[in-house]
């Protein structure tokens, strides 16, 4: 029997520079997505192409989580949510690593290093945390890691998902662990939990992540950060504490609890963890993943200015607006809203008390009806200077995607942050350099 070399071929509906020798690009204005999958063997989806609703096309697709799930050997984290999971990926690797004294655990997925560049490198690590979006979890069959955690659940990506169920359905597919794993979701979200199919499997498995407003449901496993401590209660047990705590600037005690209970179910002595642990962690994730997330970009004229382009979703920016509500916010809003409907919002975020003007910019500016309208994010950002008064906060936090007028979140957040430099030296004039 003879063999050949698989031939490869790559499709994009974008113009693709640099395409490696022998693998033959294809263009979207030359063939369909359906027409091209049809052609193929086997077909790779990358995780932002929708697969096409065709079963003779589904039997012959798998997604990059199955094939990564097949070579890579070493226990998984896996951490998803609509708010948060970068920080929580970063945060729970920096602290295994911090506290155990074997391989460390490399972060990848949507941060770190692509999940299949792992593979390579597993001789040297003893685990991956993986970040993963909704878009990575729904064409999954094969992956259950040895822990998972759901953060949080906010209308996101309905333009691909179509509804906040199906949203829901494809992160959910992070539960299916491994039959020692635990998987902690939030308390709020458990009535979408008890309605999945497989939730009398599932429900052995799972850790209700709750706090003083948010109470788990009766006869569940919980984890809370309480009164100083991270304590978890397992189903039918007593509370037991499992570390303390001290006050984290800049970290959600939601992310304290999913880090600590995803190491407690790996087997991690987390009993052993420190204050000095929490603030290297802490100080290692923001120097990590810390630009574009409520980032301070410098004062002009009594006027602070910070920059949290990473926000793409509308509960990342109120989230913002209450760290800052100590002061008067103009506020700069902007991107794409990925099919959730975001009108209504300036109004909602200036009934918090702490805006003083919503400035709103790019494709659907308009959907800010209590707004300053501006095209661009350079009108944004002279209009939103020309707005605030001294002591205030200028923020950029856009609440959407940036692709109307940016290629992603960092290319908008080095220009806002480019802007914002050169006012500093308009208005404060040359800044001499020190050392400290």
């Amino acid at each position: 029997m003879q063999t050949s070399e698989p031939k490869l071929f790559v499709w994009d509906e974008r113009v693709v520079d640099g395409v490696e020798p022998g693998i033959t690009f294809v263009h979207g204005s030359e063939q369909s997505l359906k027409d091209f999958c049809n052609s193929m063997d086997v077909v790779l989806l990358s995780p932002g192409v929708p697969v096409p609703d065709d079963p003779g096309i589904n039997a012959k697709t798998f997604c990059e989580l199955d094939l990564f799930t097949q070579l890579f050997k070493k226990k998984v984290i896996a951490i998803t949510g609509s708010l948060g999971k970068t920080t929580t990926t970063a945060f729970t690797a920096h602290l295994f690593n911090l506290l155990s004294d074997g391989l460390p655990i490399a972060s990848g997925g949507n941060i770190g290093l692509p999940m299949l560049d792992l593979v390579p490198e597993q001789d040297k690590i003893s685990g991956a945390g993986l970040e993963l979006s909704s878009f990575q979890l729904e064409s999954a069959s094969n992956f259950h890691p040895a822990a998972s955690a759901l953060l949080t659940l906010s209308p996101n990506h309905l333009e691909r998902h179509g509804s906040m169920e199906e949203y829901f359905l494809a992160k959910s597919r992070v539960l299916d662990v491994v039959s020692t794993g635990r998987s902690f979701v939030p308390a709020e979200a458990a009535h979408m939990v008890e309605g999945l199919k497989n939730y009398e499997n599932l429900q052995w498995q799972l850790v209700f992540m709750c706090d003083d407003n948010v109470r788990p449901p009766e006869n569940s496993s919980w984890i809370a950060v309480r009164n100083g401590s991270v304590t978890l209660c397992e189903r039918g047990g007593q509370p037991v504490r499992l570390c303390g705590v001290p006050e984290i600037s800049g970290i959600f005690p939601r992310t304290v609890c999913a880090a600590v209970g995803l190491l407690w179910a790996i087997g991690e002595d987390v009993g052993k963890l420190t204050l000095e642990h929490f603030r290297s962690a802490v100080c290692a994730t923001i120097e990590e993943v810390g630009e574009h997330r409520i980032e301070f970009v410098g004062t002009v004229r009594g006027v602070k200015i910070y920059n949290d382009s990473k926000s793409t979703v509308v509960e990342a920016t109120t989230a913002a607006l209450r760290r800052l509500s100590g002061r008067k916010v103009v506020l700069l809003v902007g991107g794409l809203g990925k099919g959730v409907d975001r009108s209504g919002k300036d109004a909602f975020w200036k009934s918090l008390g702490c805006v003083r003007e919503v400035v709103a910019f790019g494709g659907e500016a308009h959907v800010f009806s209590e707004s300053v309208q501006c095209a661009t994010l350079e009108e944004a950002v002279e209009s939103g200077f020309s707005l605030a008064f001294p002591g205030d906060v200028l923020l950029l936090s856009p609440s959407g995607a940036s692709f109307d007028l940016f290629s992603n979140y960092k290319e908008r957040g080095k220009r806002f942050k480019e802007l914002v430099t050169k006012k500093l030296g308009e208005r404060n004039g040359p800044r001499q350099c020190r050392k400290t």
